[in-house]
Order: structure tokens, then C-alpha cells, then sequence
């Protein structure tokens, strides 16, 4: 009950904008129901997110993180937008590592199991994955092909890509990931017939 009554501790009719501004106050002060509020008011929405991020697996981590950060920073952001941010920037990176980590683990197993000689077939069918690759990638439109071609073909890393271009990161990343699921969907077409 007492955690209803917390929920519903600050009257909306007396606040601003932002309806965290009390509680933001409140953790800067320390006081100890204002950690439980923060639960009860944000975890869920950023648990939804890092599984919406495809996280899941480390959504209690991400959780973590943003209160950690609630509490480190200085910042007079909104809390709400604050907390969104954070957990959103946590899920990227995560997302980054784990593919950091499998793409060393893929090389590693390459190298463990390459050998010297060439086979003819094995020539052809790169030769073929190449071409279905190149046809993927020249159906995107021009902008997620950009994309695409400088993470991917260029190695730059997609804040790199924000910069080069002039977008802003969100933008990249959803670009990119748009240019992905076409490939995706054009390869398995492709794969089908």
C-alpha cells in the first residue's frame, strides 16, 4: 500500500513539465523511498526496452546501469527522457559486444578449420554468394546502401557514420537496420527460389 501511495505522491497540478522533477530532487537528496519510486515509475519501460533491443538475456544489467547513472549524473534533463537514453545507449553497446565477441569467436572457427587448398566448388559458391550479396545490396535505395556499404564495407563504426554524414545516430541505426531486413528478406527470396 505504502508503494501506491508513493506512486501517487506528487500532484501534477503543482509540477512543471516534468513529473520526475520531484523525485529527481528527492534521489540527489538520498532519501530512501525515492530508489523504490524510481523502481516503480521507470524499470518496466526500460526491462520492455532492452528486450525490444534484443537483450533480454542482460535487461537486469541495463537496469543497473541506469540507475547508476541516474545517480552519477548532473544533468537537468528530464528524468524520464534522461533514463530512456541511458538504457537505450547501454543496449547498443551491449549488442555491440556480444557482435564483437561472435564475430572473433566466427574468425577464430574459420581459422581453426581452414585449409590450404582450394576447391573449385567451394570457389563457385562463394562466387555465387558474392553476386546474390551484391544484387541484395544494390536493391537497397541509395541511403541505407550508404549506410550499409561504410559499417560494413568501409568498417566504420556507425557513430563514425553519424558524423560523416550529418545524421544523427539514431537515424544510422535504424537506417541500418532497415538495410538489413531488406537484405534479409531480398537473400531468402532469393534462397526460396
Amino acid at each position: 500500500m505504502h508503494e501506491v501511495i508513493m506512486l501517487f505522491s506528487f500532484n501534477p497540478f503543482t509540477m512543471d513539465k516534468d513529473p520526475d522533477a520531484d523525485l529527481l530532487k528527492r534521489l540527489r537528496a538520498g532519501e530512501p523511498d525515492a530508489f523504490t519510486l524510481l523502481e516503480m515509475r521507470h524499470k518496466r519501460m526500460v526491462i520492455g526496452l532492452a528486450e525490444a533491443l534484443g537483450v533480454a538475456n542482460e535487461a537486469e544489467d541495463v537496469w543497473q546501469h541506469v540507475c547508476l547513472r541516474v545517480r552519477q549524473s548532473k544533468e537537468e534533463a528530464t528524468l524520464g527522457a534522461f533514463i530512456y537514453k541511458t538504457a537505450v545507449h547501454k543496449c547498443i553497446d551491449l549488442k555491440r559486444k556480444a557482435a564483437r565477441q561472435k564475430a572473433s569467436l566466427d574468425s577464430l572457427a574459420r581459422d581453426a578449420v581452414a585449409t590450404p587448398q582450394r576447391n573449385p566448388e567451394e570457389d563457385l559458391l562463394r562466387q555465387e554468394r558474392q553476386q546474390l550479396l551484391e544484387q541484395a545490396l544494390n536493391s537497397l535505395p541509395p541511403a541505407e546502401r550508404e549506410v550499409i556499404e561504410l559499417i560494413h564495407i568501409q568498417g566504420l563504426k556507425p557513430q563514425e557514420v553519424s558524423r560523416k554524414l550529418n545524421k544523427p545516430p539514431t537515424t544510422i541505426y535504424v537506417c541500418y537496420s532497415r538495410a538489413r531486413r531488406k537484405m534479409r528478406e531480398f537473400l531468402e527470396a532469393k534462397y526460396k527460389s
